[in-house]
C-alpha cells in the first residue's frame, strides 16, 4: 500500500513550486469506509485535514489518479477554494497543465481505478439471488450488500412468489 503522508507531502511541494499555497494540513486520512467519493477536504476550526479512499493508495491503483484526487482536495485547502468556484477551477487548471494531471469535479471508477482493477472491484461487489421456482436471477453492483441478498429467506421472488437462494459466482 501506498504511503499517503508521503505523497501528500510530495503533492503539496509541487503546488508550493507554482505559487499555490495550501493552509497547512494537519493529517492526511486513509478512508477505508468511503463508497461514493475518492477524497474529502475538511476544515474544523481554522485547521484542515484530508481523507482519502483506501482503494487509491493500491499498488493496482494507477498512481496518477492518487495524484489527481490529492491536487484536488489540497485545491480545496487554499482561501476562496472550499468549493468548485471559478478560483478552484482556474488553480486546478493550472496544476493540470503544470503536473499532467486531470483535476475534475467528479470521476468514474473505471477512471479512476483503471479498467482492469475497476472490473475486479465490480466483480467483487456484485451481488445476485435466483428465484428456486422460476429461474430468473436478481442482480446489484454496489458497495453493500442488499438486505435481499444477505437475507434471502426473508423475501420472494417478484415475478412468481418463489423461494430466493444465493447466487456465487467462483471466477
Amino acid at each position: 500500500m501506498r504511503n499517503l503522508e508521503a505523497y501528500g507531502r510530495q503533492c503539496i511541494e509541487n503546488l508550493n513550486a507554482i505559487g499555490i499555497y495550501p493552509h497547512e494540513i494537519d493529517s492526511f486520512i486513509v478512508n477505508t469506509r468511503a463508497k461514493r467519493r475518492w477524497g474529502q477536504a475538511q476544515k474544523r476550526n481554522s485547521r484542515y485535514s484530508i481523507n482519502i479512499n483506501v482503494l487509491l493508495l493500491n499498488e493496482n491503483c494507477p498512481e496518477n489518479s492518487l495524484y489527481e484526487t490529492l491536487y484536488h482536495e489540497l485545491l480545496h485547502c487554499v482561501d476562496g477554494c472550499m468549493n468548485h468556484g471559478i478560483k478552484w477551477q482556474q488553480l486546478a487548471e493550472l496544476v493540470s497543465d503544470c503536473y499532467n494531471v486531470d483535476i475534475t469535479r467528479c470521476s468514474s471508477d473505471e477512471k479512476k481505478l483503471g479498467k482492469e482493477f475497476s472490473e475486479e472491484q465490480i466483480q467483487k461487489n456484485t451481488y445476485k439471488v435466483k428465484c428456486c421456482n422460476c429461474g430468473i436471477i436478481t442482480k446489484r453492483i454496489g458497495y453493500r450488500s442488499p438486505k435481499w441478498y444477505i437475507h434471502s429467506d426473508w423475501y420472494k421472488c417478484s415475478k412468481c412468489g418463489g423461494k430466493l437462494e444465493k447466487v456465487v459466482d467462483n471466477k
